[in-house]
């Protein structure tokens, strides 16, 4: 994923995340204070590539800031960031991309590529799922799928009929 912006500026910025989850929560009763048992449960990748984003402190703070969330049953913080060449490869192929960037309205938001070619977590008939969300987690969500067969589904409906229509049993 480059625009041109990141060819411009020939650098993105990379931050990873830790999500972690509390295993003690999900017996708790909500009365008193929460069981502590937190275990870390992976995280994400995300990128910056937009110059006017890149060169502003005060942008990146706020993505980190929405980016990180915590409560008494899970939370999420960036534990890395680092700048590099806008053509570095920053994951691996199985892992989903979060390009983060800031739409006509002001907000951030995230486009989340999913290739699912090779070892993907969907059904093998699905080429790339690409989401698109406010990075708050409030607000409009899409979503597309591109299939093997050339075809394009852009919700889940619209992928249950077209999955249907390939032959896949539910």
């Amino acid at each position: 994923m480059t625009n041109t912006l990141t060819q411009t500026l020939g650098v993105k910025l990379v931050l990873n995340t830790q999500y972690m989850e509390n295993y003690s929560a999900h017996d708790w009763d909500g009365k008193g204070e929460c069981p502590q048992h937190w275990k870390p449960k992976g995280g994400s990748t995300y990128v910056v590539t937009d110059e006017s984003l890149l060169s502003s402190a005060e942008s990146l703070e706020e993505i980190r800031g929405l980016i990180g969330h915590s409560n008494e049953y899970s939370s999420e913080f960036v534990r890395g960031e680092e700048l590099v060449s806008a053509d570095a490869t920053v994951c691996e192929d199985w892992e989903t991309l979060n390009e983060i960037y800031r739409a006509e309205d002001g907000t951030y938001r995230v486009k989340s590529v999913t290739d699912n070619r090779d070892h993907g977590p969907f059904r093998h008939q699905i080429a790339f799922k690409t989401a698109d969300r406010p990075l708050s987690g409030d607000g409009d969500y899409t979503v597309e799928y591109e299939l093997t067969n050339g075809r394009f589904a852009h919700s889940d409906e619209q992928l249950s009929v077209e999955l249907t229509n390939m032959g896949v049993k539910f």
